[in-house]
């Protein structure tokens, strides 16, 4: 029975785009019309009221629907730019007045999002590492070989030779 509630209420939700008002007599139009044709119950969902209980903010109200399947409160949402009517939520209300909340639009989930943040960073972080060489990396500069203020030892080789083969 939830099922086809939740099932009922979304049909709701798809037959209200086509409305821009947001008044009991479309709610009440929109919830028979759309109960009835698309799913086709044995028996026939009527709505015997739909009642503004509050307006939430310019956008978003909630409503108050009896009908012969039983209470709900339904928070509508209506778009700014083009007045489409969409279902935020559905609250289930039983004999006691307490409410369970049967139907929220289902979003992206939080894990896929922080997963493909976390992905993202590791991505950049690889990246970033990747495209400039670290100091350890890098090839060490030459050391340039030491010099004495006399010259080192192999030129005094050299030249002593030379001078040996200009005598001989």
């Amino acid at each position: 029975m939830m099922r086809s509630l939740v099932h009922a209420l979304l049909a709701l939700v798809l037959a209200s785009f086509a409305y821009a008002a947001q008044d009991a007599a479309s709610v009440t139009t929109v919830s028979t019309k759309t109960l009835n044709e698309y799913f086709k119950p044995a028996v026939p969902v009527q709505i015997d009221s739909a009642t503004h209980i509050e307006q939430v903010n310019d956008f978003k109200s909630l409503w108050h629907l009896a009908s012969n399947k039983g209470n709900f409160d339904v928070e509508v949402e209506e778009d700014s730019s083009n007045g489409a009517l969409s279902l935020s939520a559905v609250y289930s209300i039983d004999e006691h007045g307490s409410k369970t909340l049967i139907y929220q639009p289902a979003g992206t989930p939080t894990n896929w999002i922080l997963g493909a943040g976390i992905i993202l960073i590791f991505i950049g972080v690889i990246t970033m590492t990747s495209s400039r060489p670290s100091s350890i990396a890098r090839a060490p500069a030459p050391v340039p070989p030491p010099s004495s203020p006399k010259g080192s030892a192999e030129a005094t080789n050299a030249a002593i030779r030379r001078r040996r083969s200009k005598l001989e």
